[in-house]
């Protein structure tokens, strides 16, 4: 497109969409750019919920391109912060062999009503183990009779994609394999990491990279320069990097760190004190950017280690009491404002509860969150219903 001078001269113009000059009422001259269309239908999109942009993908091949753009927000400058931005819970819940997902937002400051979860869509496909969500998409590991895959979906628009098939046994050698989900935020692309190992080899892995594209993709095998055993944590992707607990021999613990744009890996010592307690379970969790690991020991104390120096592998530590004293059997998460997240596993009836402990206040505040309903379920048998939550799902409608 030429450069045009603006030039106006009175107000009350006579707007052309086009680059050509337009008159005033008065009789003035001004000259506008065309506006292109993607920037206006951006704006008017921007202004939808998820649901309705996910319906207007439906509308035309220009609509849809537009929408799948990995960057399309951030076309307009002037756009306003849209509500879809803002992080809700997610809930994924396992029940008969099927995968439900529900959302709610988090509650408002010393806001003591109940909420209400919205079903969002259901998979067939249940997950065994999740590793994961990142930007609006949620990877999980599901396993056949002698194979694993792994499978990302998006729960707003109920689409989703399976990774190919790995065998757990081979030339009748078993085997064990994890997944563990990354983003590049610099590439806008995502990957699944795949460790391998076999169950009677000595501290022995492989490695193979998966990438989220267009087409069939398929499993790329890459180099690691240490051997080690995965530990039982899902691992956690902050700001690029894909962090997991293992060990490198039978006393040694380590973190490793994969950076998912380079696809190279590191390793970070773990503080003496924080690795006699790894047999009571860590929860590797993303506080505030930082890496943070959080252990809940019998008397309903909360350890929480932060990663501040990466390069020194320098942590520091805060210990708090829950109070009133509570026993949880719990999944612990972190929200974006760095309280610390208690959901029980399984639902009581057609509702959770989930608490809320702030560390600056000592504070903790329970939320009964209601809705829970499965379609064609009259009854549900709680004990089968295990839930997972994520505190930081955003929505968002990218195709995958």
């Amino acid at each position: 497109m030429r450069n045009l001078k603006q030039h106006v001269t009175q107000e009350n113009l006579t707007v052309s969409m086009s680059n050509k000059r337009c008159c005033s009422s008065s009789g003035g001259v001004g000259y506008f750019y065309m506006i292109p269309v993607d920037l206006l239908m951006n704006n008017i999109l921007s202004r939808l919920s998820v649901k309705s942009m996910g319906k207007c993908r439906c509308v035309s091949k220009l609509w849809s391109s537009i929408i799948r753009r990995p960057n399309y927000q951030l076309f307009p400058q002037t756009i306003k912060y849209s509500p879809n931005d803002i992080p809700k819970l997610l809930f994924a819940i396992n029940l008969k062999k099927k995968l439900y997902y529900f959302s709610s937002p988090h509650p408002a400051e010393n806001d003591k009503s109940s909420l209400v979860a919205t079903l969002l869509h259901t998979h067939t496909v249940a997950f065994f183990r999740f590793c994961g969500s990142i930007s609006g998409l949620v990877c999980g590991q599901s396993w056949g009779k002698k194979y694993t895959v792994a499978v990302i979906s998006n729960p707003v628009t109920g689409e989703s994609v399976t990774t190919p098939k790995v065998n757990l046994k081979t030339h009748d050698i078993e085997s064990k394999v994890k997944f563990y989900f990354g983003y590049d935020p610099i590439e806008k692309q995502y990957k699944v990491l795949r460790v391998t190992w076999l169950i009677y080899e000595t501290f022995s892995t492989r490695h193979y990279v998966l990438t989220l594209e267009a087409g069939n993709p398929k499993w790329r095998k890459i180099q690691c320069c240490n051997a080690y055993h995965p530990l039982i944590d899902d691992g956690i992707c902050i700001n690029g990097v894909v962090y997991y607990t293992a060990k490198i021999n039978a006393k040694t613990r380590m973190i490793v760190c994969f950076d998912v744009r380079s696809e190279k890996f590191s390793f970070m010592d773990v503080h003496p004190d924080l690795a006699t307690k790894i047999r009571k379970g860590w929860v590797l969790t993303d506080y505030k950017g930082k890496l943070g690991a959080i252990i809940i020991d019998d008397d309903d104390r909360i350890e929480m280690w932060v990663l501040e120096e990466a390069k020194k592998h320098k942590w520091s530590k805060q210990t708090y009491q829950l109070n009133p004293s509570r026993h949880f059997s719990v999944g612990v998460r972190v929200t974006g404002g760095g309280k610390i997240l208690f959901c029980r596993e399984f639902l009581r009836e057609d509702r959770l509860d989930i608490f809320y402990y702030d560390p600056e206040r000592d504070s903790i505040e329970r939320v009964e969150i209601a809705g829970f309903e499965i379609p064609g379920s009259e009854v549900l048998d709680t004990t089968m219903c295990a839930v997972h939550t994520f505190p930081h799902y955003i929505e968002d409608v990218k195709l995958i």
